[in-house]
């Protein structure tokens, strides 16, 4: 039987911007796929790179930053090198994206339904009248009442839900095979952020879409994806299945996302904390970016780790697993 090929998969991805006469690496060999109907979450505090290597996989990388080496595969085909005219026509068909805030990905002048007949319309050959049918289902597929009264609305007589919802249909219009979430629930409170993610696994389900979850908040990776990719310092500390990243996390910044995070039903005077802030990509440190923060770092830790493989599918880049581990020397100054 014929390997399965990956939706995506990215492979050794480097990216980077200039700073006068130099340029600075903020994407820095990350590699990670998904396979249709899977969904991976890409997790980590804002600087740690995770937007920007989503941003580079779909060609949508900010000016002048620019990918400096490495692979990308969609569906088998190498995009790495694709003209902007041709990542134009997947994005939209092939690759849906929902971004963070979906009042500045909706245009406020507009109604919200040609918006979404505008998408359909862009990439098949279909009548207003035949794509406005399509666009009114799809609301209501997504949970949105009088859908056929929603789609003359403009965006801002919605709630932030029902625009985010009005978002996801623009990106699923076209029936794409991977979607793209980028903080896509940052904006909305925590009721409506759980429907959303509700929402999000039924679409997995039902259609089979992969689906890349960019988001600083284990919590929601933790309800969404099966595999999750730590990044800091615009590297991979750690990669593993949600379920075994959750209950055995390895590095040491893994550890401490999670201790960060609230446990309910637990009474705690103060909560966890990662001492010090994600450093600027022209200023991390030797070796392990995150060496500065953390509280088992040791002289080793000016050279970079290696990624250490291990037989049940998880992977993590720390001197500390590396056999035979080195002595530590912690840090001065650790909290």
């Amino acid at each position: 039987m014929a390997d399965v090929v990956p939706v995506l998969e990215v492979t050794d991805l480097s990216a980077e911007f200039p700073a006068g006469d130099r340029r600075i690496t903020v994407v820095d060999g990350v590699s990670f796929s998904v396979g249709a109907g899977a969904s991976v979450g890409l997790v980590g505090e804002s600087g740690s790179g995770k937007s920007v290597t989503a941003m580079s996989v779909i060609g949508m990388i900010p000016a002048p930053g620019r990918v400096a080496g490495g692979t990308v595969r969609f569906q088998g085909e190498d995009i790495t090198k694709a003209s902007a005219k041709a990542m134009r026509r997947r994005r939209g068909k092939d690759i849906g994206l929902v971004l963070q805030d979906p009042m500045t990905a909706l245009n406020p002048v507009q109604r919200v339904g040609p918006q979404i007949v505008e998408a359909i319309r862009a990439h098949q050959r279909m009548s207003k009248e035949k794509a406005a049918t399509r666009a009114v289902e799809l609301l209501r597929s997504l949970g949105i009442p009088s859908p056929e009264q929603r789609f003359q609305e403009y965006p801002h007589r919605l709630s932030g839900g029902m625009r985010q919802r009005v978002v996801l249909a623009i990106a699923l219009a076209n029936d794409p095979s991977l979607l793209v979430l980028d903080e896509p629930t940052t904006a909305l409170d925590v009721t409506v952020q759980a429907q959303f993610l509700d929402l999000v696994k039924e679409l997995r389900r039902r259609i089979g879409t992969a689906i890349v979850m960019i988001t600083h908040d284990i919590g929601v990776v933790a309800e969404v994806c099966d595999e999750v990719v730590v990044m800091y310092g615009g590297r991979i500390m750690e990669q593993a299945p949600v379920g075994l990243l959750l209950a055995e996390p390895l590095h040491p910044y893994t550890v401490g996302l999670l201790g960060s995070v609230p446990t309910i039903g637990e009474r705690a005077e103060t909560l966890a904390t990662i001492r010090g802030s994600v450093p600027s990509p022209d200023a991390m440190p030797p070796g392990c970016p995150f060496s500065n923060r953390c509280d088992h770092a040791m002289a080793r830790c000016e050279e970079r780790p290696p990624v250490v493989r291990h037989p049940d599918g998880r992977s993590v880049a720390c001197w500390l697993h590396v056999e035979p581990a080195p002595a530590r020397t912690p840090t001065t100054g650790a909290a």
